[in-house]
């Protein structure tokens, strides 16, 4: 486990941008932009989304007993006790509740795992404490023009989130709630996972 630095600075957060293609999927497009959040920024409860409403026909075959969607590779669908889709990677402890039967999701998202993956402090992560740290993703719009993910990183044994790059704690909501942060030591109880 990485100890923070002695002493914060005023910087601004410095969002991981890498630039080229991810498979076959992505063609030319850029990849997305990583950018560190904090899990209360996480778009499920503030994310709109909606079945347009219009007249169609849908027939079910005889003897259809299983409605279920079109097979995702690397992807297996869950449902959220509240009741929302999301997705879990099959392989690794990736999250995301971006909507992957929807192609322009499924290649951004596909674009943040690739660059994630190949990071080689994740790769050392990922070799060694596996079975502890999960990896949210949360497109931060859903559109096909989108350009950034949100991430964040959660070791359940230390019961800690942390981020790959560097994250500016005064984008908190809660921020102003909390004067006089400026050490590790200070910011000890955030950010922390809530006891279950």
């Amino acid at each position: 486990m990485q100890d923070c630095p002695k002493s914060s600075s005023p910087r601004e957060p410095s969002p991981t941008t890498t630039k080229g293609t991810v498979g076959s999927e992505a063609n030319s497009r850029t990849a997305l932009k990583l950018v560190p959040i904090a899990p209360e920024s996480f778009q499920r409860y503030t994310r709109h989304r909606t079945i347009a409403k219009r007249d169609t026909d849908y027939i079910v075959p005889p003897l259809c007993r299983s409605f279920s969607s079109v097979s995702l590779p690397h992807w297996i669908a869950e449902r959220h006790p509240e009741g929302g889709l999301y997705f879990v990677h099959a392989e690794h402890r990736i999250f995301t509740d971006a909507y992957l039967y929807d192609p322009a999701p499924s290649v951004q998202i596909t674009s943040a795992v690739a660059q994630l993956l190949a990071r080689p402090e994740v790769q050392q992560l990922l070799s060694t404490d596996s079975n502890h740290i999960d990896i949210v993703l949360d497109l931060m719009t859903e559109s096909i023009d989108n350009d950034e993910c949100g991430y964040y990183f959660v070791d359940h044994s230390a019961r800690i989130i942390f981020w790959l790059d560097e994250f500016n704690m005064n984008t908190l909501d809660n921020w102003k709630q909390l004067p006089g942060i400026a050490s590790p030591t200070h910011a000890s109880g955030w950010p922390k996972l809530p006891s279950q």
